[in-house]
Formats: structure tokens, sequence, C-alpha cells
């Protein structure tokens, strides 16, 4: 009897209340897509608050016609910061025409570029400083203007030709300032440019296309092979040591892929730059890793690879 009076008792139980109800979720999936909205536009409006703070005394000066840098500060300034910038701003825009290092010019129709290890400066106002500022700005000859680069950035470009080449192996056409003559004629900071600089396509190319063509494809098959030569020799000499073997192999992978920054890296490694190696290799300088092989490394073993091929079987 007590069974079967529990099985009466439990058929007589209610059913559990449903807590789950289709206006519930209705409501709670509108309440968090409206606060991911309003979340996404508080923060973009954040951002583009922040952003305009960052650029507030540029956009302040800014009058909508170009006004001439302070020179004589640009001129002096020769640290080794704006040293390594000037290095970087010759790899990607110069050294296609005057070599890696400055004295191995390709060979193409029409006049040579110069060889800054050993020709004279032939523009309007010598080699000085603001005598290759100038022809950097308004180009010279058969060599474009490049209006693009900041006036900090030719300055930079200007010290690092001049500093690391001409007066390290071109004495004799190095001058330490500009002739008085020329100094004279440089503009006050704040006036307006006197000449606009001429843009690339305002250049007359009088040399035949074809011919040209085959010359610029002609040099960059030639940067590719001096690049991976100079990786294949590495790999030669690191042999059996499994970890640096591996990372040269992906070096040389990634000069068929990328071969303007991995020409960087060369130029770092010339220049004991292991801290801009290091930034170049992993993307910490925003540029996005080369390769995920080398943004998951220890920063030991780059610098292992960094030192490795500063030896006389790396170079």
């Amino acid at each position: 009897m007590s069974s079967s009076h529990d099985d009466a008792h439990a058929h007589a139980a209610p059913d559990p209340v449903e807590l789950t109800h289709p206006l519930l979720w209705t409501a709670c999936l509108l309440f968090a897509s409206l606060s991911l909205v309003w979340w996404f536009f508080h923060f973009l409006a954040a951002g583009r608050v922040e952003g305009r703070r960052g650029e507030m005394i540029p956009l302040a000066a800014h009058t909508g016609k170009a006004m001439e840098p302070d020179h004589a500060k640009l001129g002096a300034d020769r640290s080794p910061e704006v040293l390594e910038r000037g290095q970087l701003v010759y790899a990607k825009n110069c050294a296609s025409c005057h070599g890696t290092t400055g004295d191995n010019p390709p060979s193409v129709a029409g006049t040579p570029p110069r060889n800054f290890r050993k020709d004279a400066f032939k523009g309007p106002l010598g080699g000085g400083p603001y005598g290759l500022y100038v022809v950097v700005s308004r180009g010279f000859g058969s060599m474009p203007a490049f209006p693009s680069l900041s006036p900090a950035d030719r300055y930079a470009v200007v010290h690092y030709v001049r500093e690391t080449m001409v007066k390290v192996d071109n004495a004799k056409n190095y001058l330490a300032k500009d002739p008085e003559a020329v100094l004279r004629q440089i503009p006050p900071p704040g006036t307006a440019l006197a000449a606009e600089p001429v843009a690339r396509d305002q250049i007359e190319i009088k040399a035949p296309l074809l011919p040209l063509l085959a010359a610029i494809s002609e040099e960059e098959a030639a940067r590719a092979a001096r690049v991976t030569a100079w990786l294949e020799q590495a790999r030669r000499e690191a042999g059996a040591r499994v970890g640096l073997a591996d990372d040269l192999q992906h070096l040389i992978g990634m000069a068929h892929e990328r071969m303007g920054l991995v020409e960087q890296l060369q130029v770092t490694v010339a220049a004991d730059s292991r801290a801009r190696f290091l930034a170049l290799l992993a993307g910490s300088d925003g540029s996005g890793a080369l390769r995920p092989h080398f943004s998951l490394l220890p920063e030991d073993q780059l610098v292992a690879l960094f030192q490795f091929l500063k030896t006389p079987g790396g170079k």
C-alpha cells in the first residue's frame, strides 16, 4: 500500500517550472546586440579624438602651402638615429640605381648613376648637405625628384650617403659644410618654398622604353642573386648547426617573396644594427613579421642569427 501511495503521489507532483521563454531570449539577444553597437561607436569616437589629438599640431600648422624646413638644424643633425633613418630611406629609394653600397651602379642606358665611393658631385649647388638636399628634392639630370619624402628624410638620406660612403672612400669630394655662396642661398625656415619639387611623372624619359624595362628587370634579378648568394654562403658556413641552417633556409625563401626587406636585413647586418635587424625580422617595427617562423623564435636565437651573419662566412 505504501508503494501504491508513493506512485500516486509521484504522479500527482506538478511539473517543474520552465525558466526559458522565447521573449526572454529575444530580450537578451537584443540587449547584447545594442551593447556591442554602443561599444563599437564609443571606441570609434574615442579613437578619432585620440587621432586628432596626435595630429593637432600638424593640422593647426597646415596652411595649404608648403613651407621651407629649418635647413640649418636638419643639415647639422648627423646623429646615429638620423643615419639609421637615412639607411632605410636609401635602401628603399636609392639602392636600386646606385647599388646597396653606393659603388655598384647597374648597367642602364644613358648616363650611369653616381658612384658615391669615387665620383664627384655635379649638382648645381655642389655636394654639401643643402646641395644634395636640393638634388633629392628637385632631381638632376636623369635622376628623378623625390617629392614624397619629407624634408627630414631627404636630409637623412643625404647624411647617410655623405657620412658612410663619401667621407669614408671619397674624401676629396666630401664637404664638411656647404660653401658660403650656397649658404647664402638657403631660405629661412617657415617661408614658402621657392620652387615645388618635380614629380617623377613630369620627367621625360628619353631612353627607349623596352631597353629601359629590360635593364630594370636585369637589375632586379641581379639584386635577388646577390642577396641569395649572401644567404647561401651563410648556410654553407652553418653546416650541421640545425637551428641556424633552418633559419637561413627561411631567409632564402623570403628573398623570393619580399626581396626588398631581406635586402634591408643585409644592410642592417653590414651596419651592425642589431636592434633594427630584430625589429625587421620579428615585424615589431610595424612592417609585419616576415614569416611566422621568426615571430615565434626567442630573442636569443634571433640574436644568434644576427651574430652569425656578421661573421666573414655570413657576409
